[in-house]
């Protein structure tokens, strides 16, 4: 059999090893992210936010898509909200970029409680549920 190597210059194992290139995540916008957590679960304890933090994590930290972020009073929001709750979710983003599973892999999730089950559920799975949240796959 013959096989073919192909060099690799150290730099672009650096490049391709770096959690911002392989997930998305980008440590320039983790004020943002940290806004998606506590508007979308500040309420809720480290757990809720860790699953929150998971589920952006698995769509590769892209901010789109999360209602908090829309709050026409966010940032009087988080002007109310206790720094305590900031140092948690900042634990949590931690938490989910070390590979943290709590969720079972889910890309969504919504508080069925108050809002019923969405339109764009009927095709996926409950994998969790943490407090009003509700994680789908």
């Amino acid at each position: 059999m013959n096989r073919h190597l192909i060099r690799i210059p150290a730099f672009f194992l650096v490049l391709l090893s770096s959690d911002s290139v392989l997930s998305g995540y980008n440590p320039n916008q983790e004020d943002a992210y940290v806004s998606v957590l506590i508007s979308e679960a500040g309420d809720q304890g480290f757990g809720g936010m860790l699953g929150v933090a998971e589920v952006l994590r698995n769509r590769s930290w892209r901010l789109s898509g999360f209602c908090g972020l829309r709050r026409r009073d966010l940032d009087d929001y988080l002007d109310r909200t206790p720094r305590s709750v900031f140092r948690l979710a900042r634990r949590a983003i931690g938490q989910a970029r070390r590979g943290s599973n709590t969720v079972s892999g889910a890309t969504h999730f919504e508080n069925v409680e108050d809002f019923g089950i969405p339109v764009w559920a009927k095709d996926k799975k409950v994998v969790a549920r943490i407090g009003n949240h509700t994680f789908f796959r």
